[in-house]
């Protein structure tokens, strides 16, 4: 007897199943600290340079005490909205115009006026609110002005001249929105700004690494050693965080906190998969997905009420302390027993399910169930096979390209939350609840118009979508952060999709292998997004150009991968060689998928 019929007996999501499943659940809400924290640990402040001390003092013997306000209008350069210059203070000999025959001036020098002209030429095309005769008292050099012209009595400067130089003591940080951020505490701005996307690129580097071998130690030693192990770190990198004395083991604390994380997560979806019966695991993995989209406005309402970086880190990652507690909860993997051999003690625990679910086994079922050994599968195959023949690679290569490009679409859309202007914690609450309706569509429309359609048009309207929000202007924030939402939830549900896609086309003897495989190499979208969020210093909307005109080339890609509903599903690679030959590029047949191949479909992507 195949397990899947044996749940049909013992009860495909019975109470002892669902009591499990809430625990993961939560373990899926607290998956999103780690993966998506640095948002709020690594937002950015305003900012301007330090002021020297040298140059407090030449101003001071040039004009004489000045305000603190106005201190900062004569030595740091302005835009034109009035802020000052966040990374660049004017050179200690250009801090005034020259003054060209001031001294043979006959009027005494005015000293309102000249510190009023200075501030003034902070701000470009600045009109000054002072007499004729008060600013022609002063002859200033070109060297430093471009030209003067004269308007309604005043002056307007139209170009600054003087030399900059970047901020020799570092930065001061506001503290009027956020009390302390990792940029903040560890001067992250500015010329040093690559430190922080580096680091996020690398924590994604991490999750890739841990990707692959926590698979592996989950198939030799079991899902619950793997959950232990990885919820422990994850508890302790995440509480350690908060004490970081640098950026150097914030980094590595940071690191481990994501393989860990990434360890924690496939363990528990496959637990909470492997224990679900056909009928009810579409149900089971999309509530997995969701909780996790939830997790990030449990995470915005954190980061709202602690404005201190290092408070928010220790109560973010505190629960991960009693989660430890949940292995003693979570009962293996009995697909995993029964494929190891192990059957006392996958009978102790069937037993242990029946009794809670009130179902009464036969004698005649066990025997069933152990005597055909359903769940035994040997393989030699490994990731080399996927490349073997030229049509398996570009099967393999398309797949992987089009899941990488939804990982960079969603992975850059959550970290830019800050970008998109207003409010960064409303933004990212809202981009993470984008997700809920996403999934629901997409398992709505799964089986009745075909992967590659929801894919093709997910990905097409979310890069659309994406490409919008960055060329239009910033005054229009409401369409700005509806579009984000329009393409997280669009690039999110295509994403999902492209999963099942992925568990659907390759063959039974090398599924799981052909799944770890696609999944760690679509993880390198979360390793380069960080960096493409470094290009809008050089153009403010090319990241999200970027995402965008990657997620259409991945919609338009998707068309070469092969339709798999109502298709059976391969078993052995040269049926898969056989379908690839016969592979039909008809966009918009429909076939009914037969209850069999829905049901096979369900089992065998389980571990996406």
């Amino acid at each position: 007897m195949h397990f899947d019929e044996f749940l049909k007996i013992l009860g495909q999501f019975g109470t002892y199943q669902k009591q499990r499943y809430s625990l993961i659940c939560l373990v899926a809400l607290y998956s999103v600290v780690s993966m998506f924290g640095i948002v709020f640990y690594g937002v950015v402040p305003q900012h301007h340079c330090k002021i020297p001390q040298h140059h407090v003092e030449h101003v001071n013997s040039t004009i004489g005490t000045v305000t603190s306000e106005t201190l900062l209008r004569i030595t740091v350069p302005h835009n034109e909205d009035g802020k000052p210059s966040s990374c660049s203070l004017y050179s200690l000999n250009d801090l005034f115009f020259n003054r060209t025959g001031f001294e043979n001036d006959v009027v005494p020098f005015n000293k309102t006026a000249f510190v009023q002209y200075h501030i003034s030429a902070a701000n470009v095309a600045y009109k000054l609110n002072q007499t004729p005769d008060d600013v022609n008292r002063y002859r200033w050099s070109n060297k430093s002005v471009q030209t003067m012209e004269s308007r309604d009595g005043g002056e307007i400067l139209q170009s600054d001249r003087r030399r900059t130089q970047p901020c020799p003591e570092g930065r001061v940080y506001s503290t009027d929105v956020y009390q302390s951020t990792i940029v903040s505490e560890f001067d992250l701005s500015c010329e040093n700004k690559w430190q922080l996307r580096t680091t996020t690129s690398v924590f994604f580097a991490g999750k890739l690494a841990a990707t692959l071998l926590s698979g592996m130690a989950a198939d030799r030693f079991g899902r619950r050693p793997v959950f232990l192990v990885g919820m422990i770190l994850l508890a302790l990198s995440g509480v350690a965080l908060a004490f970081s004395p640098n950026m150097i083991v914030f980094t590595v604390l940071y690191v481990i906190q994501g393989a860990s994380d990434a360890c924690v997560f496939q363990s528990i979806y496959t637990l909470g998969m492997e224990w679900v019966g056909p009928k009810k695991r579409r149900i089971a993995g999309m509530g997995i997905s969701i909780c996790f989209g939830l997790g990030h406005s449990i995470l915005a309402l954190e980061a709202y009420f602690l404005r201190n970086w290092r408070h928010l880190a220790l109560v973010a990652s505190a629960p991960g302390v009693i989660f430890i507690a949940f292995w003693f909860f979570f009962g293996e993997s009995v697909r995993w027993l029964l494929a190891r051999g192990r059957y006392e003690d996958a009978k102790a625990i069937i037993a242990k399910v029946a009794k809670t679910n009130k179902v009464e086994l036969e004698d005649s079922v066990w025997e069933s169930l152990f005597k055909e050994k359903s769940e035994v599968k040997q393989t030699t195959h490994t990731f080399i096979d996927l490349f073997r023949t030229w049509r398996r690679a570009v099967m393999t290569t398309t797949l992987v390209f089009v899941w990488f490009s939804s990982n960079i679409g969603y992975s850059g859309l959550a970290l830019n939350a800050e970008g998109l202007g207003a409010n960064v914690y409303l933004n990212f609450a809202l981009l993470g609840a984008a997700d809920v309706p996403g999934m629901v569509l997409s398992m709505f429309l799964l089986d009745k118009i075909g992967r590659r359609k929801i894919i093709f048009f997910s990905m097409c309207v979310g890069g659309v979508a994406c490409v919008l929000t960055g060329v239009i202007p910033k005054d229009m924030q409401w369409l700005v952060v509806t579009l984000a939402l329009i393409g997280k939830m669009m690039i999110g549900g295509g994403g999902a999709v492209i999963c099942m896609l992925a568990a659907e086309s390759y063959p039974t003897v090398i599924r799981n292998v052909s799944l770890s495989f696609a999944a760690s190499m679509a993880r390198l979208g979360g390793v380069v997004a960080p960096q493409i969020l470094l290009l809008s210093q050089f153009f403010k909307p090319l990241p999200s150009v970027v995402w965008g005109c990657t997620a259409i080339s991945a919609g338009v890609m998707s068309l070469f991968l092969r339709e798999t509903l109502g298709k059976p599903l391969p078993q052995t690679m040269e049926e898969l060689d056989v379908m690839l030959a016969e592979r039909s590029m008809k966009f918009w047949k429909k076939v009914p998928q037969s209850d069999e191949a829905a049901k096979e479909t369900e089992m065998q992507a389980m571990d996406a």
